[in-house]
């Protein structure tokens, strides 16, 4: 494959990774929801070391740097905590209504 054709596919890839994290972050929304409306603590520590040691174990399984899963899933825990702050917010407002 010449230069072209290789960011061709990695451009299809890349539409591939933002399907998924659109998947993603849907459920992350109705897991923030759920925990507002049953007074659930936001942040799992322990759910997250979990996503965690699962990227990095499925990265070093397909071949991946364990520390470019690990950068990855961090900034999507990171991002995915500032929607889940707002929802969460919300739901809480609306349950004491």
């Amino acid at each position: 494959m010449n230069l072209e054709e290789l960011r061709a596919v990695i451009d299809d890839l890349d539409v591939v990774l933002v399907t998924l994290l659109a998947q993603r972050m849907k459920y992350v929304r109705m897991a923030a929801a759920e925990k507002g409306r049953e007074k659930l603590p936001l942040v799992a520590t322990g759910r997250e070391k979990e996503v965690v040691r699962t990227w990095r174990r499925e990265a070093a399984t397909i071949g991946l740097e364990r520390s470019v899963a690990e950068g990855v899933i961090l900034t999507i825990i990171a991002r995915a905590l500032e929607v889940e702050k707002r929802i969460y917010e919300r739901s809480r407002k609306s349950r004491r209504h």
